[in-house]
């Protein structure tokens, strides 16, 4: 997916949390996954999440498709979009695990 593309997707994304209508739907905020087919474009997915979701509590995992391949859904290959500001780059994480802390 194009960088374009990807914005408006997110900035719907965005819309949408904001808007509260995800609890017509659910109770608790869904977690957004990505897997994406290479490390470039995890890096570009995770650039732009954070740039048009840090507004929202919108929590966002992303990983490969070699990784999810490999390891599979539950292990510890995603990882969350992080704070590019501080520079702390963040740690792959098992999805689930986060979810429960949550």
């Amino acid at each position: 997916m194009k960088g374009r593309d990807l914005a408006i997707k997110l900035s719907a994304y965005r819309t949408w949390v904001l808007s509260r209508e995800w609890q017509r739907e659910a109770p608790v905020l869904p977690l957004l996954l990505f897997i994406v087919p290479n490390p470039g474009q995890e890096g570009r997915v995770q650039r732009v999440a954070h740039a048009i979701l840090q507004a929202t509590t919108l929590q966002v995992y992303t990983t490969t498709a070699t990784r999810l391949a490999e390891a599979g859904p539950l292990e510890a290959i995603w990882l969350p979009v992080g704070d590019f500001a501080q520079g702390a780059p963040s740690e792959r994480c098992s999805w689930l695990d986060q979810a429960q802390r949550s």
